[in-house]
């Protein structure tokens, strides 16, 4: 049996508050930092997170991304501050797994990275993707199609 993740969007008025920075080892992190449990989503290998805290079986809230030096190859390209709703975003799983386990068999993902480095912007996935932008946390987005997939996540990152 095929594991399967499912991205759904709820919406809310308040999002979580915080900004997106770059450490000196070239890695983003987001502060300040919520907290999170032991399972996160790895969409593009180990450099690029989705942290997420646990709502019910099965079922996390994403919380905020993170990356582990995610700037190295990255393509340079022109990005703009995604046009949003604001909301919460759920990940949804079909399988059992034990704490510590993280999901990164996501082969829907686009695996690309972007960076434009004259308006701050970290892009992961299909810039050009069409389906419904989220921001669920200060300066986050998703970008998730129709069929509740992730298609782009963007970073705006701060000084």
């Amino acid at each position: 049996m095929k594991k399967q993740i499912c991205i759904v969007y709820e919406p809310c008025d308040e999002i979580k508050q915080g900004k997106s920075v770059i450490t000196g080892d070239g890695s983003m992190i987001y502060v300040p930092s919520p907290s999170i449990c032991p399972f996160s989503v790895y969409p593009y290998h180990w450099s690029f997170e989705i942290a997420t805290s646990v709502v019910a079986e099965n079922k996390y809230k994403i919380e905020h991304f993170l990356g582990n030096q995610v700037f190295l190859s990255c393509e340079t390209a022109k990005l703009k501050k995604p046009t949003a709703s604001a909301g919460c975003i759920y990940v949804e799983i079909d399988f059992p797994h034990a704490d510590g386990v993280y999901y990164s068999d996501y082969e829907q993902f686009c695996k690309k990275k972007y960076y434009d480095p004259d308006n701050k912007i970290l892009a992961i996935g299909d810039i050009y993707g069409e389906g419904k932008c989220i921001e669920f946390a200060k300066g986050q987005y998703v970008v998730i199609d129709d069929f509740n997939r992730l298609v782009s996540a963007f970073s705006l990152i701060s000084e």
